[in-house]
């Protein structure tokens, strides 16, 4: 499922158990985008964060309506790309972080630096058989 969005990514690692334990992202929400099935029943949102303090980029995947508090597999993955201007097609990553479990509310957060580079995001929540994905372009350079 998520593996499956990072084919070709150089090196994955996971969120800290620390930043999970909160399930805070520092600086200002820059992207709430909904994540849906095919058919357009959303079933959570990605969140994605900048601290231009730090240069740090964060992501969380929230669950919404009746999938909240519901236990169900959900992953959510931030890219760092080499490409310093967007493109829709394509991230070659630099970094790549995620945290994929099966989660009641949420997945995340999970961060990385990213000043003076694009980031691209994915969102994965499958409870039962059906699946909602969101996977964004090479953006926010």
């Amino acid at each position: 499922m998520a593996g499956l969005l990072l084919a070709g990514s150089a090196v994955m690692l996971t969120g800290s158990p620390a930043m999970a334990a909160t399930g805070q992202c520092s600086g200002n929400r820059i992207e709430h985008l909904a994540v849906k099935t095919q058919s357009g029943t959303v079933k959570g949102y990605l969140n994605l964060y900048y601290d231009s303090r730090t240069g740090y980029n964060c992501a969380r995947l929230d669950s919404a309506g009746k999938y909240w508090g519901v236990s169900k597999t959900m992953a959510v993955t931030l890219h760092s790309c080499k490409n310093k201007t967007s493109d829709y097609f394509a991230c070659k990553p630099i970094k790549v972080v995620q945290d994929e479990g099966r989660y009641a509310k949420y997945a995340g957060p999970v961060k990385l630096y990213g000043k003076g580079h694009c980031i691209a995001a994915s969102a994965v929540i499958q409870p039962g058989n059906s699946e909602a994905v969101r996977v964004t372009p090479s953006f926010h350079c």
